[in-house]
């Protein structure tokens, strides 16, 4: 079930590419950090996945940002869920 969870805020996410001003691996960790401690408590939502779009879109200016952001999120998001 959480992985699931995880997928759909990443599909949300990840395919963003909008202009940004905040450094986007930065970004990616704070989202996949966030996204993991919501899962863990349980409280994962609709409302928290549409925030980590917009959080994605304010950080990622290019594929190449998109491609970073991606990254780091998921290794954050896979090394808190051990």
């Amino acid at each position: 079930m959480k992985i699931k969870q995880i997928l759909m805020a990443i599909v949300f996410t990840a395919v963003l590419v909008s202009c940004g001003s905040t450094d986007p691996k930065e970004a990616g960790e704070k989202a996949g950090k966030e996204v993991c401690e919501k899962l863990k408590s349980g409280k994962f939502s609709q409302s928290d996945a549409q925030k980590f779009m917009k959080d994605a879109q304010a950080s990622i200016d290019n594929p190449e940002d998109a491609a970073i952001w991606y990254r780091a999120y998921m290794a954050k998001a896979m090394d808190c869920m051990k």
